[in-house]
């Protein structure tokens, strides 16, 4: 499936400003979802300004196969502005930032993260470099805003803060039911154990 995203801006760019060359052909963007992929990436990079507004408009082709398909379906989960690697301060200036670079790329750290892949199954590298890159993008720490209800305490893991959950419950915050289970509350949640002859599933 071809997706097509158009930046729209609400004026020109600042001239003094880190987009003042922008070609305005690069705030239209093709990319093509692939079958199985967990995420993709559009490049080039789009170049945005800080405290500017910006309206991100995405239309979906109707294809599959090379043709026009009406029957051509995507779930997107979200839509994610992340810094481009090389534009980290943490992988430049230094010989030493020029290893870390390598070390994130070797390991693949930037496509691990993209996936959504669960922090348990990163590569020790690649959890080494969570906060500090989380530190450059956001500029600050964030509570753990566990919740009270489905968390064992209030104390988060460093990396990540994903929050120490009750029984069936998940969630980074612990604040719903693992499928399969209901009854959010102070025990954590209960599974459904449905009839397997009389229930489609166990949800």
């Amino acid at each position: 499936m071809v997706i097509k995203v158009n930046v729209v801006r609400p004026g020109d760019p600042d001239p003094n400003g880190p987009c003042a060359n922008i070609n305005p052909s690069d705030d239209f963007l093709i990319v093509r979802l692939r079958p199985g992929y967990r995420h993709v990436e559009i490049q080039p990079a789009i170049c945005l300004e800080q405290l500017v507004r910006y309206e991100m408009r995405v239309y979906f082709g109707e294809q599959r196969a090379g043709y026009p398909d009406p029957r051509a379906t995507a779930f997107i989960d979200s839509l994610v502005i992340a810094h481009t690697t090389d534009s980290l301060d943490l992988f430049k200036g230094s010989p030493k930032a020029e290893y870390f670079k390598q070390v994130y790329d070797r390991y693949q750290c930037r496509s691990e993260t993209l996936n959504l892949t669960p922090q348990k199954h990163l590569s020790e590298e690649c959890q080494k470099f969570i906060c500090s890159i989380a530190a450059i993008t956001i500029g600050e720490a964030l509570d753990c805003d566990c919740d009270n209800t489905g968390s064992v305490s209030g104390i988060c893991n460093q990396r990540g803060g994903q929050c120490d959950c009750k029984p069936n419950v998940v969630g980074r915050k612990c604040d719903r039911c693992a499928v399969g289970t209901f009854g959010f509350g102070p025990q954590g949640c209960s599974a459904c154990d449905c009839d397997s002859v009389g229930s489609l599933n166990n949800a």
